[in-house]
């Protein structure tokens, strides 16, 4: 599943003529990666999946994001990923256009010192519009459990409980 979402990512790569794109939106670094940790950044390329992350989170990226390489950064993120860049020649960088902060684009400007940065449309907001299979049995799966939830707390819940009792009842 994941290398089917990297497949078509890549494919939209192409169009913008750009050699790879920063995953900087954190529903969409999930959607492509698996990772559900909160610090790291994907970087993918044409041919190569990384995935640049600190200390804290290099084994749960391993065991989460099987699809792509873990780099651990020492210093700063940008700093690494200027290393990568330049290494891997990369000279055009497509980066979510809608998520990546202005200040965060100028440092990354000024590091990148070889890479133009690409601004980028929603395209993996565009790709997570249209579910697959997988994702539409999760759903599946989560109405399940809510529609189980409710058929529980109907009856448990009286008049007079407090909202704040009714949510520890479904919680336990």
């Amino acid at each position: 599943m994941i290398q089917q979402r990297i497949a078509k990512l890549r494919s939209q790569l192409k169009e913008y003529q750009v050699e790879g794109i920063l995953v900087t939106d954190p529903y969409n670094r999930r959607y492509i990666t698996g990772f559900t940790g909160t610090a790291g950044i994907p970087l993918i390329t044409t041919d190569e999946t990384l995935f640049i992350t600190d200390f804290r989170y290099v084994e749960q990226a391993a065991e989460q994001a099987k699809e792509y390489q873990i780099i651990e950064h020492k210093g700063t993120i940008g700093q690494k990923l200027a290393e990568i860049l330049e290494k891997k020649k990369i000279s055009r960088l497509g980066f979510e256009q809608h998520h990546l902060t202005y200040a965060t684009y100028q440092d990354y400007s000024k590091q990148f010192s070889k890479t133009k940065l690409v601004p980028l449309p929603n395209l993996l907001i565009r790709q997570r519009m249209i579910k697959d299979e997988q994702e539409i049995e999760l759903i599946r799966q989560a109405v399940k459990i809510v529609d189980q939830a409710f058929e529980y707390i109907v009856g448990i819940i009286k008049p007079g409980m407090k909202e704040v009792e009714v949510a520890l009842e479904l919680e336990y």
